[in-house]
């Protein structure tokens, strides 16, 4: 690879020169992109991944699972906090903690996925190799709020929800701030709540935990089963202080 002075030269033999790091580089390594008049990004593919990464927000230390008292501060918040289509803001987030789905799951949720007829909903999984299929149950009066979005949505769109994870984390995380919650909280905190809620019901069975939120190994399910003993512990200790 090397630097080059005219960019016209440039596309005439194919080649780029990028935006970010000004070296000259084959076509294949640039991204399309409409929008621009050679259909290509101005970043090459390593430079815009080096940049995406670097604005991807990164993990925070701390708690991360909202507890389910917090869950109706979240839930008021939204209406509040969201200017731009908040009913489907509010659809998305009650699907996620209702259903226990990760972000990505639920925001590839297509028009086609959706059963008109009882409350069953295709889920697309990207987390493993063969990236399989399920289905998942939904909770009646969710599924008919699902229903009317189907119907609602244009034939063009795809997707219920058209929104980017990144999109979706930052309204998360103005929503959470104005019900002034934890700041370690993100969009996973809720599937987590609903993984918690799956074990205290099922009185800490790993396999119905592994089954509710679709992890290829019931061990991965005891994380939760942990949060559960770990709450009732702070009960007993709050009660024994009332108490005694």
């Amino acid at each position: 690879m090397k630097k080059a002075e005219d960019t016209s030269q440039s596309n005439s033999t194919k080649t780029k020169i990028c935006r970010l790091c000004e070296v000259e580089q084959d076509i294949e390594k640039f991204y399309k992109h409409p929008s621009t008049k050679d259909g290509l990004k101005n970043e090459c593919k390593e430079c815009y991944v080096k940049g995406r990464k670097d604005r991807l927000p990164k993990k925070q230390e701390g708690e991360l699972f909202m507890r389910a008292a917090e869950w109706p501060l979240f839930r008021d918040s939204i209406m509040r906090t969201v200017r731009k289509e908040p009913d489907k803001w509010y659809m998305l987030w009650c699907l996620i903690a209702s259903t226990g789905l990760r972000v990505g799951e639920a925001l590839a949720i297509e028009v086609g996925d959706i059963n008109a007829t009882k409350p069953i909903m295709k889920v697309h999984t990207s987390k493993q190799k063969r990236k399989p299929i399920h289905e998942t149950d939904v909770p009646p009066l969710l599924w008919g709020k699902l229903c009317e979005l189907q119907s609602s949505t244009p034939k063009e769109q795809k997707r219920i929800f058209p929104w980017t994870t990144l999109g979706a984390w930052r309204c998360f995380k103005r929503v959470a701030r104005r019900a002034k919650l934890n700041p370690s909280y993100g969009p996973h905190s809720l599937r987590h709540m609903y993984g918690s809620k799956v074990a205290a019901v099922t009185k800490g069975d790993l396999v119905a935990v592994q089954k509710a939120l679709r992890h290829s190994s019931p061990r991965i399910a005891q994380r939760y089963v942990h949060l559960d003993e770990e709450r009732r512990m702070e009960i007993n200790k709050q009660v024994q202080e009332d108490v005694m």
